[in-house]
């Protein structure tokens, strides 16, 4: 029963990391173009 509780929340938690981890990739990029 728990794990069917917390596989959504697990699965959404991994997504938005994710898209953390790429946010800040493409932040990166930008802040490597500005400086060259």
């Amino acid at each position: 029963m728990s794990q069917s509780f917390l596989s959504p929340v697990t699965t959404q938690t991994w997504a938005n990391g994710r898209h953390l981890v790429r946010v800040v990739k493409v932040i990166q990029e930008t802040w490597d173009v500005r400086t060259f």
